[in-house]
């Protein structure tokens, strides 16, 4: 019988998924896991991958993103059939004990923990996005008036966005700001941190890969800029692309000299995993995986977070998300963090 739900719509959120499954004592065949399919092949090729390996008993993989397809008639349409999936469920399975789900959009997440009403709503860990969302939800408790912006956009788009009175529990490696209502459970990786512990030392230098240009954050020659300070920096780097980086980026990224680009379709962390190596150095922006892998590898390596100066910025508005994810990498004690 199923009575656990867990949602994700990318496939590294399977990191943080098995992490919450052995903190909370859940069972795979006990459980639902839906992955929401977006239009990027490589990750739902790395998905299937993922899966393939694993023993879960029951999985729906459902289409519901097209990042390259904005138009009205497209939103509609994604919007109907998420609202019809998430009825479906609340209809199949009326009794949920643990919702899990990743953040993949506030609006979104709000319908599904308002319509299914778990027992427990667990908003698991998947990078700067918890932060985003952990902030969000802080401001609107805070504030009566956002309760009343959320009532007339649930009008317009219509869905369930009535802010959760009920507790929700943040399972996060962030040292998340906290309200009166939510709880926190910190976890630090300690199931996949035993895997990496026969891992051995390789002189390299590892840059994890951003989506920066692809999501509207700077420009891509801004980027390739950046990427090219770097690599004077370093002399010579690896560079991991991203899952959500644009062809042409990486295109431009591999004719730099002294650069080697390496294109997978899985995560860094299970890369490593793969090369049964871990590099000497690893240097990104505000990559999540700079958390992830300074709470899984030795605290021998060298990891450098890279900040660039605010005026790239395309929006004034990400001003403050970018100080925020900083804020957070300046708190892990082995990440240094520099500025270009």
């Amino acid at each position: 019988m199923i009575t656990n739900i867990i949602f994700i719509s990318a496939s590294h959120h399977l990191l943080y998924v098995e992490e919450a499954m052995l903190q909370f004592n859940l069972k795979k065949e006990a459980s639902l896991l839906i992955y929401f399919k977006s239009d990027d092949v490589n990750d739902y090729v790395s998905f299937q991958s993922l899966v393939e390996k694993d023993n879960w008993k029951k999985i729906e993989v459902v289409q519901l993103w097209n990042f390259h397809n904005q138009k009205l008639l497209t939103s509609l349409l994604i919007l109907k059939n998420f609202k019809n999936i998430i009825q479906s469920l609340k209809n199949k399975y009326p009794n949920i004990k643990y919702l899990l789900s990743s953040q993949f959009g506030t609006d979104y997440v709000y319908h599904l923990l308002n319509t299914l009403k778990a027992k427990h709503n667990v908003i698991i860990d998947e990078g700067s996005a918890l932060l985003i969302f952990s902030s969000i939800r802080n401001k609107r408790l805070s504030k009566g008036i956002a309760n009343k912006r959320l009532f007339f956009k649930s009008i317009l788009l219509p869905l369930k966005l009535k802010e959760p009175r009920k507790e929700l529990m943040f399972f996060s490696l962030y040292n998340l700001q906290k309200n009166n209502i939510d709880s926190y459970v910190k976890h630090n990786f300690l199931n996949l941190k035993k895997i990496f512990t026969d891992l051995k030392k390789k002189d390299l230098v590892l840059f994890l890969g951003s989506s920066m240009p692809a999501v509207g954050v700077i420009t891509e020659k801004d980027y390739l800029e950046l990427i090219e300070k770097i690599v004077k920096i370093h002399g010579k780097i690896v560079y991991y692309t991203h899952r959500k980086e644009a062809e042409g980026t990486i295109k431009n990224i591999s004719l730099f000299d002294n650069v080697k680009v390496i294109k997978r379709n899985y995560p860094v962390e299970l890369f490593l995993l793969s090369e049964g190596e871990y590099p000497s150095t690893i240097v990104s922006f505000y990559s999540a995986g700079l958390i992830n892998l300074a709470n899984l590898l030795p605290t021998d390596i060298n990891i450098i977070s890279y900040q660039f100066n605010e005026r790239l910025l395309l929006k004034k508005d990400l001003k403050k998300i970018i100080e925020l994810a900083y804020l957070k990498i300046k708190r892990i004690p082995n990440i240094h963090v520099i500025k270009l």
